[in-house]
């Protein structure tokens, strides 16, 4: 239904270039200053959180292309809007505004991903309209004007013809970022700057033929407007996800990601995992804290903590701990009895930390627990296995003047027979760099790697033997003893 009602529209147009071609030029040319004037009114109202910086630059150069739209509606025969002008000035006009949206749209992909500060553009593209307007108004230096006589056919059809040609890279440098945009709006913007330039290409064919002719390229502008204002307004108006907000639509979905990850987390977590508000009631406790305390969470959520877990004598403990992480004691860590729900007291050493909200202020306190009843059975058994290890370390003592002789005759032999390895070694070393320097043209492939294999084996039979001369100076060297509390 909205196709059928936009094709009833251009035929309304057209139709009405039939009737007036000065009225169709005036209904266009408003029509292009409407929607540069959107533009601009979207991208700097949301400038505040907008990244992507294409839809703001864009927004700043309409300003100014509509501008000069209005200008050359304006300026079109008939208006008598500026006396004194001939029929050059909607010409040149019409020109200075389509190159000036032409370069824009080749610029603004360059924006993408990099900081833009709006205001140097504003003022960058105020000196450019301020230059283009004195040069056709005030200097009158402007090109395309209609004394430059039979040749200004072929100097309009150029002008279009570059403009044509900067579209096409701003099509090309809008495509390598095609990544930064929602597919919806990427298709009407390619689909935009397409119509643009086919425009172009009719201006420059239609150029010095009849007015009618021309209202071709003027419908097809038209229409590449119209996707612009799809793109740009009414997507991020309707549906600001796509455009606006696309960014946060992301971030959303990160934060859910996150949120899911940490609730898996605790509930695969081995140790308790407890989640306070800011006034000490439960919010959260993780299955783990579940079986060690024998509560279910749907039981005790809501309930201050220190009136279902600890043991009556660390209850005043566990509130001063928290009331000193709400003031800022953003990190503690002791241990306290707690009772579970059998009534069966469990040593808990606990470690809590607050989560501070966006206004500075603690939101929740988060605390885990681990359960340290049998360490003080641990610490039993390792009295008993100190006294153990004692008298085996006297046992340990006399073996080892027995294994020190042993080791002594051992260092002995090893250095004998390492020295006794170490000629041999070096002639069969030398014999095979003699074969090798003078018969290796003359062994084959085999041959060459059985050469080979056998000095790496001398190489690493030398570095055994290295090792062991090593090994019998170690173990001729004073041993330094020195006690070591076990314990």
């Amino acid at each position: 239904m909205r196709f059928f009602i936009w094709a009833l529209a251009l035929a309304g147009l057209y139709l009405t270039s039939r009737y007036s071609l000065p009225l169709f030029h005036g209904i266009a040319g408003l029509f292009s200053v409407v929607i540069a004037g959107g533009v601009f009114a979207v991208a700097w109202n949301s400038r505040g959180f907008q990244e992507n910086n294409y839809l703001l630059f864009l927004g700043i150069a309409y300003l100014f292309v509509g501008a000069l739209n209005l200008l050359h509606t304006l300026a079109y025969g008939g208006m008598g809007v500026f006396p004194g002008f001939g029929a050059d000035l909607p010409v040149q006009l019409g020109f200075a505004a389509r190159g000036l949206e032409s370069v824009s749209l080749c610029l603004a992909p360059l924006c993408l991903g990099r900081r833009l500060k709006p205001y140097a553009v504003f003022a960058g593209y105020s000196l450019t309209f301020a230059l283009i307007t004195l040069m056709i108004f005030v200097w009158r230096i402007f090109p395309l004007r209609v004394a430059a006589g039979p040749g200004l056919a072929a100097l309009q059809q150029t002008a279009d013809c570059l403009a044509g040609v900067i579209l096409l890279g701003a099509l090309a440098l809008l495509w390598r970022r095609r990544e930064e945009f929602d597919p919806e709006v990427l298709r009407r913007l390619i689909a935009a700057i397409a119509l643009a330039i086919g425009s172009e290409l009719a201006l420059a064919v239609f150029t010095g033929a009849s007015g009618q002719a021309g209202v071709v390229g003027h419908l097809l502008k038209i229409c590449s407007l119209w996707l612009i204002y799809q793109a740009l307004i009414a997507t991020g108006i309707r549906r600001p996800y796509h455009l606006l907000f696309r960014n946060l639509k992301l971030g959303e979905a990160m934060v859910r990601q996150e949120r899911d990850f940490a609730d898996s987390l605790m509930e695969t977590a081995q140790v308790m995992v407890v989640v306070l508000d800011r006034q000490g009631r439960i919010v959260r406790l993780n299955p783990a804290g579940e079986r060690l305390t024998g509560h279910a969470l749907a039981k005790v959520q809501g309930r201050l903590f220190w009136e279902v877990f600890p043991a009556p004598e660390a209850v005043d403990t566990m509130k001063e701990a928290f009331y000193d992480l709400t003031a800022g004691d953003f990190h503690q860590a002791y241990e306290s009895d707690w009772v579970a729900k059998d009534g069966v007291r469990r040593l808990i050493g606990w470690s809590a930390t607050a989560h501070v909200g966006e206004d500075g202020s603690v939101s929740h306190v988060i605390g885990t627990g681990i359960d340290l009843t049998d360490r003080q059975d641990a610490a039993i058994r390792l009295q008993r296995l100190q006294a153990e290890l004692a008298r085996q370390v006297q046992g340990v003592k006399a073996r080892t003047r027995e294994l020190e002789v042993i080791k002594g005759e051992l260092a002995s032999v090893t250095e004998a027979v390492s020295h006794g390895l170490r000629s041999p070694l070096r002639w069969i070393s030398g014999f095979c760099e003699a074969l090798e320097n003078t018969a290796a043209g003359r062994l084959d492939f085999k041959g060459r790697r059985y050469l080979r294999r056998l000095r790496r084996a001398i190489r690493q039979t030398g570095e055994l033997t290295e090792a062991l001369l090593h090994h019998s100076r170690l173990a001729r060297a004073e041993v330094k003893r020195q006690e070591i509390d076990l314990s």
